[in-house]
């Protein structure tokens, strides 16, 4: 009888450990995965280029060349809101929680968009304080900086009042006259430049070859860049203005 005593006396004993001493809610079980969650209202959303990047970062440590959890953001299509969530991150204080831009995917050229401080993860579902990141602080696409950046360097050898090559003169002071509301000497089924309509602009079209347009520059000239195309497009859907 002392020997079957002590054996059910055991068997209570490990069903009390293992139930949490018969409450097993008081003992919740951690959670493994930790998300974060974020809304933000987008102001000035016309200098977003959507070649640029937009990126949630988060640093336990201050800010390092790289961070502990990144995310780049997508522009959205329409509306001036945009949610973001992460998951699987490390239940931690994070010291540096940031949204930056960086252009031409250069690291080290970047504004801070949005600064959420100290940060700290502790529980399943976080969520982040809602924020406005207004791209006013970006460097806005004006004409002169496309005469400048692009016309001067890559056009303006053919295009110039010396050398109108078909009919266009991209010199300073000429080239917007030239272009904007002008009808395309190649096709006059198009027009040059529509203010507001990039997908519908002649320019656009030879640059990118488009509708069996003639590629611009021409080989072997350099084609321009994504980046650059992309430049040129954000100017003329934001009105094509003589700024």
């Amino acid at each position: 009888m002392k020997k079957l005593n002590w054996i059910s006396l055991i068997c209570v004993m490990l069903f009390y450990a293992c139930s949490g001493a018969g409450g097993g809610d008081n003992n919740p079980v951690e959670p493994t995965v930790y998300n974060i969650a974020g809304e933000l209202t987008i102001k000035n959303g016309e200098n977003w280029n959507s070649l640029d990047k937009v990126i949630f970062r988060m640093f336990k440590y201050g800010v390092t060349q790289t961070p502990d959890v990144s995310l780049i953001l997508q522009k959205p299509t329409s509306g001036n809101k945009l949610s973001f969530s992460i998951s699987d991150i490390e239940r931690a204080k994070y010291q540096t929680v940031q949204i930056i831009y960086v252009k031409n995917n250069d690291a080290e050229n970047y504004k801070i968009l949005a600064d959420y401080g100290e940060v700290v993860i502790s529980q399943k579902d976080n969520g982040l304080p809602a924020k406005e990141i207004d791209f006013s602080a970006v460097a806005k696409i004006t004409f002169s900086m496309i005469q400048k950046d692009l016309f001067n360097p890559y056009c303006v050898s053919c295009h110039t009042t010396n050398n109108k090559l078909g009919d266009l003169d991209l010199s300073e002071g000429k080239s917007y006259k030239a272009m904007v509301n002008v009808k395309a000497v190649f096709d006059t089924n198009y027009v040059l430049v529509v203010p507001g309509d990039a997908e519908k602009s002649y320019l656009v079209m030879t640059l990118t070859g488009a509708n069996s347009s003639p590629l611009m520059p021409p080989k072997p000239l350099t084609k321009f860049t994504d980046s650059q195309i992309e430049m040129i497009k954000t100017w003329i859907n934001n009105g094509a203005k003589d700024d």
